[in-house]
């Protein structure tokens, strides 16, 4: 029995949706992608089955999350409201991750508008807000310097930037000392 050819097209979309289903499957058995998700990995601990679908060894250092892009507000400005670090650069600049590991949510959430947040080895969080477009599924898993995400103004913005949070087992933590690739530019 001869079987018919099947176009490069058709295999290559059969092939994403297999990838998607893995994702998916990934995100439902998990308990990911959900506003709860969202807030456990913002507020509190992430899961143990979050941490250990993570994969891999625990990150010492993480990317400067926009290439090029300027430090525009510091962790603790504010008089401590601010336990995050904003990095400015134009809109629809690509936004990589930090550390390779496990997206926990990527949505809309008040506030930061569009945000994606990554569960990396060792119980460490990432998260990037103001999207202008999430490019990334929760339940992905992704790899360090990968492009997860857009820089935008969405969300209680003032301008293109990328709000980056980091956290350890649910402290949050100043990003500059644990970065690499930074460029070599000032405070605007």
């Amino acid at each position: 029995v001869r079987r018919a050819a099947v176009a490069p097209s058709t295999r290559a979309a059969r092939a994403a949706a297999a990838a998607r289903a893995v994702v998916e499957n990934r995100a439902r058995r998990l308990g990911l992608g959900t506003r709860a998700a969202a807030h456990r990995l913002l507020f509190d601990r992430p899961l143990g089955s979050w941490v250990a679908a993570a994969r891999g060894r625990a990150p010492r250092r993480f990317l400067w999350p926009v290439n090029g892009g300027i430090l525009t507000q510091g962790f603790r400005a504010n008089h401590g409201q601010h336990q995050a670090i904003d990095v400015g650069a134009r809109c629809g600049t690509p936004i990589r991750a930090g550390y390779g590991g496990l997206v926990g949510y990527a949505g809309a959430m008040p506030n930061m508008g569009n945000v994606v947040v990554l569960v990396h080895p060792g119980g460490w969080v990432t998260a990037y807000g103001h999207n202008r477009h999430n490019g990334v599924e929760a339940g992905a898993i992704v790899r360090r310097g990968q492009t997860i995400a857009e820089v935008g103004d969405t969300g209680d913005a003032h301008g293109c930037h990328v709000h980056f949070i980091v956290y350890r087992n649910g402290t949050r933590l100043d990003p500059e000392p644990r970065m690499e690739g930074r460029p070599r530019v000032a405070r605007r």
